[in-house]
């Protein structure tokens, strides 16, 4: 699996645009870094679903873009990191269980952290790291 994160900034807005690609897909599109207006936010929504090579190509065409982009592959400590449950979590079962996954499944937890930690009711603890892989919370 072939992932490349690019960090988008320009002087027309604050703060900064994080768009992943997957095999040449959008994965992940991040704007809550970014103090957008609408129409901005609808022409990076519009853009997002073409090939990352047209993406890129759209931003260049537009001249006030900085693109910064690092590819790199998906792996557990990335995952445990961005979890970041290591007081209470088993690393050792978590890295067992992330080892069985498809790379599409390891992508598709890894992406859905930030919309999970965002739900987790007030009060409430987060799952430890094994038990939010075993029960596949991003597919509910």
């Amino acid at each position: 699996m072939n992932k490349i994160d690019y960090t988008i900034t320009s002087p027309r807005f604050s703060g900064e645009v994080t768009v992943t690609f997957t095999d040449g897909n959008c994965s992940v599109y991040n704007a809550l870094q970014a103090e957008l207006n609408g129409k901005q936010r609808n022409w990076f929504l519009s853009r997002v679903i073409l090939p990352e090579k047209d993406f890129l190509n759209a931003l260049q065409q537009m001249g006030c873009f900085t693109v910064v982009g690092a590819r790199q592959e998906l792996t557990f400590d990335m995952f445990w990191d961005r979890y970041d449950e290591k007081d209470r979590s088993s690393k050792k079962k978590a890295r067992s269980k992330w080892q069985r996954m498809s790379k599409e499944q390891q992508l598709l937890a890894y992406s859905h952290i930030p919309v999970y930690f965002r739900n987790i009711p007030s009060g409430v603890s987060k799952k430890y790291a094994e038990t939010y892989l075993n029960s596949e919370i991003w597919n509910n």
